[in-house]
């Protein structure tokens, strides 16, 4: 992942995301936390572009044109992963922001309706991921 994401350092600084958008790179970081990569560079421009990306409500879409269920039909899970990844890998020199967005998300994660078993599931893992 790191030897494809060097080439799109300056594209996720612009906000531009890839396919499948902040969700997308949320798996991805994830992933890269699972095998313990520690924050660089990479990473922190990957969490600005996914910040950059929240709906003003404070949730994040799954950013897919074809839903891939369960993993990528819901704002729910989309949310959930996208605080994980923007808590475990805090950029320093962003850390109001992003507790400001995880907050934001928060709100929205208490408010909004789930509809699909995926979506309660979801939402409770992104609450815990919030701190709430």
């Amino acid at each position: 992942m790191k030897s494809q994401w060097t080439s799109l350092q300056e594209d996720f600084l612009q906000a531009m995301l890839p396919g499948g958008g902040a969700n997308r790179l949320a798996e991805n970081l994830l992933a890269l936390k699972a095998g313990n990569y520690p924050p660089d560079s990479i990473t922190d421009a990957a969490i600005v572009a996914m910040a950059a990306a929240q709906h003003p409500d404070g949730s994040w879409d799954d950013g897919e044109i074809q839903h891939r269920p369960p993993l990528g039909q819901s704002p729910f899970a989309a949310t959930a992963r996208v605080i994980r990844a923007l808590r475990d890998y805090a950029v320093p020199a962003h850390k109001q922001e992003i507790a400001q967005r995880i907050e934001r998300a928060r709100m929205w994660l208490m408010k909004a309706k789930p509809v699909t078993t995926e979506d309660y599931s979801m939402r409770l893992s992104g609450l815990h991921y919030a701190g709430a």
